[in-house]
């Protein structure tokens, strides 16, 4: 008969950490930290195109405002050109329509409020050699300065 060694007491196996067992904590912490830089660089990307799509957004609402003043504004040119019935058009419309002599011709401005940081269009109109009101100038203009944000948030 043979002879076979007893184990000594049932359970008393040591069990060790293992290289597998660091190997999956250290996985699960970059994971973990991978997770969150993800998350806070979505927040900061969204936050920016949110910005971009408002502003884009308010440049195309004034952009409509200018020129449908244009387009008022060429109207009674044909009809009336005198400086007072470009005015009096100009009030009727809400626009602060400003006009100037230069080099003989007659130029009319106006500025169309974008949004309240004091971004504006400024349009600037002439006759063409037609006699037709057109537009010379149409520009975006900031009167706010820029400033950096260098702010740094940390999920804590």
């Amino acid at each position: 008969m043979k002879n076979y060694k007893r184990p000594k007491e049932a359970g008393a196996q040591k069990m060790s950490v293992g290289g597998a067992s660091l190997i999956m904590i250290f996985s699960i912490l970059c994971l973990t930290i991978f997770a969150a830089l993800s998350m806070t660089t979505a927040l900061a990307e969204k936050a920016a195109a949110q910005r971009y799509a408002d502003t884009t957004s308010e440049y195309y609402t004034a952009d409509a405002k200018a020129r449908e003043f244009a387009i008022a504004l060429a109207k009674v040119s044909e009809s009336d050109d005198s400086v007072e019935a470009m005015m009096k058009e100009s009030e009727k419309l809400g626009v602060d329509l400003n006009f100037e002599r230069i080099n003989g011709k007659t130029q009319y401005s106006y500025k169309v409020a974008m949004n309240a940081g004091g971004s504006h269009i400024s349009v600037i109109m002439e006759k063409d050699a037609a006699g037709r009101l057109k537009i010379v100038s149409f520009t975006q203009e900031e009167n706010s300065e820029w400033i950096a944000d260098d702010k740094i948030e940390l999920l804590i």
